[in-house]
């Protein structure tokens, strides 16, 4: 569960930066401009590069005795 809240977190993410994430990819790729496909391609690829949160990071719910 919290695999998925992470990866909906980041993609949600990814969507708020979409014009910063897309600008620096064509800057990498010294291109100025790209069209809606283009743009919306790239946008999925980062999405898809979203590598799974390892098990040290995840949250651990211990019982405590009162």
């Amino acid at each position: 569960m919290q695999r998925l809240l992470a990866r909906e977190a980041k993609t949600r993410d990814i969507h708020q930066r979409s014009d910063k994430i897309v600008e620096g990819i064509l800057k990498k790729r010294g291109e100025a401009t790209c069209s809606t496909d283009e743009r919306e391609e790239i946008i999925t690829n980062v999405i898809n590069d979203i590598k799974p949160i390892q098990e040290e990071h995840m949250l651990v719910q211990q019982p405590i005795g009162l």
